[in-house]
Order: C-alpha cells, then structure tokens, then sequence
C-alpha cells in the first residue's frame, strides 16, 4: 500500500469518527431536549393538578362556610301563657310563642330561617323564594319551601300592621301562627284542632227544607 492510499484510508477513518461524534452529540442533544420538554410538561401538569385542588378546595370551603349560616329563628316558645292571648275554646290545643320585634323584618330571597312547630317539637328549616306586597305596600307576604320536609312542605308569612299570620304545611299537618305585632306573642294552632269549630258552626249547616 502506497503513501496516497493510505492517506486517503487515515482520511476516511477520521471522517467515520467525525460522523459518529457528530451523530452521539445530537442525539445527546435530542435526549436532552426531550427530557427537558418532558419535565416542563410534567411541571405544567403538576401546576394545573395544583390549582384544581386549590380551586375545589376555595368552593369546598365557600359551600361549608354557607352551609354554616346559621337559619334566623323567626319565633320561640314562650314561657308563661300571656294574659292578653286570644281565648279560644277549651278543646282547642293552643301553643304560645314570643317573637322579636325584628323577627320578620328584611327576609330576603335565599335567607335560611327557623319555624319551630311546639306540637312536634321540632325546628323546620326554610328558605325564602318569594318577597312581594300588596294593598300598596300595606301587606307584606314572603314565602318560601321547607328544606328538611317533604316535597309539598312549605310556609307563607303576611305581615300587616297590627297582626303577623304564618302559615306552615309540614309532614304531619298544617300549623296556623298568629302574632300580635304590638306585643310579640303569638299562637300556634294545629289546623286538625279547628274540626272543632267546623263540626260546630251551625251556619255550615242547610235547613232541611233547603233555602227558598
């Protein structure tokens, strides 16, 4: 083998081990740009698992917090029957209650409030759904749905000026509550109680030979 040809041979050999070099660097390079393209996109997951947590953490936290507000009691039973308390007949069961001179004022559309029904010992928590008036503003009626009752429980409020009636449909019955506005007491009465009334009210009733 002459001179040239093995100077063209060295020249070949070199150029391979350049190509090889040449070939690992990039390849070193690829790898590494993947890799860090792979950890950008592992950091940007990370982040956005990061901020839903937070975010159904901060709803988390916004449900509780008004799921917390306590129900505004509108009445409570009273402790000693009221010398001024409406006389009804004996064979009505009455139960009396005292509410405060704020008790109805400013219900809105969503507030949570408290009706306890003495007869069943129990407090029904509702929510307001409706604010209207009428007669000029003179009446006010606030309405709404009771939340741990059935899917026809419900409560009506009419303030007037002298007198507050609340009308209340639970599982059980329907409780009729009047309240003196001056003084604050109320009654409460079990709509089945008023049978009394109606089994005696002689106008209910048509004389035999019917009206002429």
């Amino acid at each position: 083998m002459n001179t040239k040809t093995g100077f063209i041979i060295i020249s070949c050999l070199a150029l391979s081990s350049l190509f090889v070099i040449s070939t690992t660097i990039q390849k070193t390079e690829n790898n590494s740009a993947q890799l860090t393209n792979a950890e950008v996109n592992k950091g940007q997951l990370l982040e956005k698992k990061s901020s839903a947590v937070l975010a159904q953490a901060e709803t988390s936290k916004t449900v509780d917090n008004k799921q917390s507000i306590p129900a505004k009691p509108l009445w409570q039973l009273a402790d000693s029957i009221p010398k001024s308390s409406q006389t009804l007949a004996a064979e009505i069961p009455v139960e009396h209650i005292t509410v405060s001179a704020d008790a109805f004022s400013h219900l809105t559309v969503g507030q949570k409030v408290s009706l306890y029904i003495p007869q069943e010992n129990k407090d029904y928590i509702g929510t307001v759904t409706e604010n209207y008036q009428q007669f000029k503003g003179k009446v006010k009626i606030s309405s709404g749905e009771i939340d741990n009752g059935s899917q026809f429980s419900s409560f009506t409020v009419t303030q007037g000026s002298e007198s507050t009636l609340v009308m209340i449909a639970t599982n059980e019955s329907v409780y009729q509550v009047e309240i003196d506005n001056s003084t604050g007491n109320g009654t409460v009465i079990d709509d089945r109680a008023l049978d009394y009334y109606r089994k005696h009210d002689d106008s209910l009733h048509t004389p035999p030979e019917g009206i002429s």
